[in-house]
């Protein structure tokens, strides 16, 4: 079971399935490959984020700006500059919207929501998350120079 704190309430959700564990690796691979290459740093859960006082979430995939120190302490209270949820069956409206508006408040710079059933990658962007786009083949966030997502290869 995932367990997050969101406004002091514990959050249970069950473990994820299949199609979503096999996203989360591919995605975290092409970010890695990336992020390699731009001096970006890549987490993937679990890790925890204190994102406000009261509310520790754990995003499937995080990139961050800079490495992280090993001794940092955990929770992270370091804002990743991306936060990627990939839905399961029971987390479509938790990821999609909860945590979209909890990541834009604690000033996440991009959340992207992976549907790896189509598969499609929505990038939510700018002031407060609002801006939409959604990728069906390639993904190219211009916050993130030089990324480039086969948004095929997320597929099961």
């Amino acid at each position: 079971m995932r367990r997050e704190l969101l406004d002091f309430e514990v959050i249970v959700s069950p473990r994820p399935f299949s199609p979503h564990q096999h996203a989360l690796v591919q995605l975290a691979y092409q970010l890695e490959t990336w992020a390699r290459r731009s001096g970006h740093f890549v987490l993937t859960a679990p890790f925890d984020i204190r994102f406000a006082p009261g509310t520790i979430l754990e995003p499937d995939v995080m990139v961050f700006h800079r490495r992280l120190r090993p001794d940092e302490p955990m929770p992270l209270t370091t804002m990743p500059m991306l936060c990627v949820e990939v839905l399961s069956p029971s987390s479509v409206t938790y990821d999609r919207h909860t945590k979209r508006l909890v990541h834009a408040r604690a000033g996440v710079g991009e959340h992207w929501i992976v549907d790896p059933s189509e598969p499609s990658i929505e990038r939510f962007h700018g002031p407060d998350l609002r801006a939409r786009a959604v990728a069906t083949h390639t993904l190219v966030a211009e916050t993130l120079p030089g990324l480039s997502i086969d948004v095929a290869q997320l597929a099961l």
